[in-house]
């Protein structure tokens, strides 16, 4: 066999594995960068779930505690006004306002059979602390792909071919946007 012929076959045999090597580096690539963006598609998806459901039991604990707290102030005042009444005639209005706020009363125990709003803070409390261990696993999903991801692109030689193909590194999770911070109960309740 002519020499020629054997360095001519040994060079298609190394352009071959060279191009085949670039191509399953690439299509890896490629595909680690798919699992990161699916993992933050995850932490993205609990991020908005903490947010609207926050805002939404915060908004309907907050309204509980509103009616439960202004029931029992005006019981408490109509209560005071028979406790001061001097006079029967005071004391039958007295009677009557309480009377007038029995079926106001009652409504509120039937919409909320018990009335105490401790209940639905601790509800809060668990949905926060619920949504709080899905956002936590979905980050540390999310960083782990990414460091397997950024792993793969910075060792040598795949470094070199990562900066051919322009490749970047992505970054491990910081929440900053508004959606992506946590709620500031103390602004909710103020409203």
């Amino acid at each position: 066999m002519n020499t020629a012929l054997i360095l001519g076959i040994a060079f298609v045999l190394v352009v071959f594995a060279i191009i085949s090597y670039f191509m399953r580096f690439y299509n890896r690539v490629k595909k680690s960068a798919l699992r990161v963006e699916e993992a933050f598609s995850g932490v993205d998806t609990y991020l908005e779930e903490r947010f609207d459901m926050l805002t939404k039991m915060a908004s309907t604990v907050k309204e509980e505690a509103r009616t439960e707290v202004d029931l029992q102030t005006e019981v408490t005042k109509v209560r005071s006004k028979y406790d001061i009444a001097k006079t029967i005639s005071e004391k039958i209005d007295a009677v009557n306002n309480i009377e007038r706020l029995m079926p106001l009363f009652q409504a509120t125990r039937e919409n909320y059979p018990d009335t105490k709003f401790n209940e639905g803070f601790r509800q809060m409390q668990r949905g926060i602390l619920q949504i709080e261990d899905k956002i936590s696993a979905a980050r540390r999903n999310y960083n782990t792909s990414v460091r397997q991801h950024n792993e793969l692109i910075v060792v040598f030689p795949a470094n070199i071919i990562s900066g051919m193909f322009n490749f970047d590194a992505y970054p491990m999770f910081e929440a900053t946007e508004h959606k992506r911070e946590d709620i500031d109960l103390d602004e909710i309740w103020a409203k």
